[in-house]
């Protein structure tokens, strides 16, 4: 059977927050869709072609084309970008006074941030944040 190969072209850096947003790749002769999944789950999911961010960190899109009676299943192609800003951790939706959570910072904008808190409910918040050393 022929060989066949996927044009998966690198994926822009994103924020934390962002709408979800399509990839799309190009795959060989034998004319099967290209399939895409999530290979950081806690970073970003997929669903047909649509991406969706979950969390910080790296997201890593794995592209596939299974093969058929005349060529062989393209090889897996991935790219990865980085998925930055703020990710809040700890029991944020109980609508209480004085509420505490943390703050997860990916160093969003170039603002360094090592650790934050958030107090307060959703109409009035208080952030304090310290820069890493």
């Amino acid at each position: 059977r022929a060989a066949q190969a996927i044009a998966f072209g690198a994926l822009p850096g994103r924020t934390f927050g962002d709408l979800p947003f399509t990839v799309s790749a190009t795959g060989g002769g034998s004319g099967n869709a290209v399939t895409f999944t999530s290979k950081t789950l806690p970073v970003c999911t997929v669903s047909g072609s649509l991406v969706t961010l979950v969390g910080t960190g790296t997201c890593t899109i794995a592209a596939n084309q299974a093969g058929n009676g005349s060529y062989a299943a393209a090889p897996q192609v991935t790219q990865g970008f980085k998925v930055s800003g703020f990710m809040a951790t700890g029991p944020m939706l109980q609508p209480r006074r004085d509420h505490t959570a943390t703050l997860l910072a990916d160093d969003c904008c170039g603002a360094g941030l090592e650790e934050s808190e958030l107090r307060g409910v959703v109409s009035s918040l208080h952030i304090t944040a310290r820069r890493r050393a």
